[in-house]
């Protein structure tokens, strides 16, 4: 992964915008798939104005998990990770509460839309996310908001800042 342009270039498909984060670069060394990749990102949270969201992210690849998680933190969010169903449930029902649930279109979608249940039951304000693999797929599962995955990372903390505003 090279940055040319001041654009992160393409790799697994996805690219990291230098312009998604504002302010120093700093180091945050991320592994996928025996291979190395520095993000060089300054964590939103340490300028000033900015605010963290507590952040469940659900899925059952955890490579995706892990490459949004970098992402994510690196745009100053405190993200939780969970790469099991019986987890996802047990974690949505606990009194921990999250600004935002991320659910991949990895997840069964019937414990899925079980999730969006206990999410909405245990925690109204809670904002579920539902991420789809292709432009073009319906899911069957009820969200506050629908992001395509493939558009990366910079539109996922958009839809982010957008739902914490």
């Amino acid at each position: 992964m090279k940055r040319i342009d001041g654009e992160w270039k393409r790799v697994w498909g996805l690219s990291f915008p230098a312009r998604a984060v504002r302010g120093r670069i700093v180091e945050q060394k991320l592994t996928m798939y025996g291979s190395s990749v520095i993000l060089r990102l300054q964590p939103l949270a340490d300028l000033p104005g900015e605010s963290q969201m507590k952040i469940l992210s659900i899925s059952l690849d955890r490579e995706l998990l892990q490459l949004r998680r970098a992402a994510l933190e690196a745009a100053g969010h405190e993200v939780v990770i969970v790469d099991s169903e019986k987890e996802a449930l047990q974690t949505v029902q606990a009194p921990e509460s999250f600004g935002a649930v991320l659910l991949c279109h990895r997840f069964p979608d019937a414990i899925a839309r079980q999730t969006v249940r206990l999410v909405r039951q245990s925690h109204p304000d809670t904002r579920v996310i539902y991420i789809s693999h292709l432009y073009g797929e319906w899911p069957e599962v009820e969200a506050d908001r629908y992001i395509v995955g493939a558009d990366g990372p910079e539109a996922l903390v958009r839809v982010l800042q957008e739902v914490h505003a």
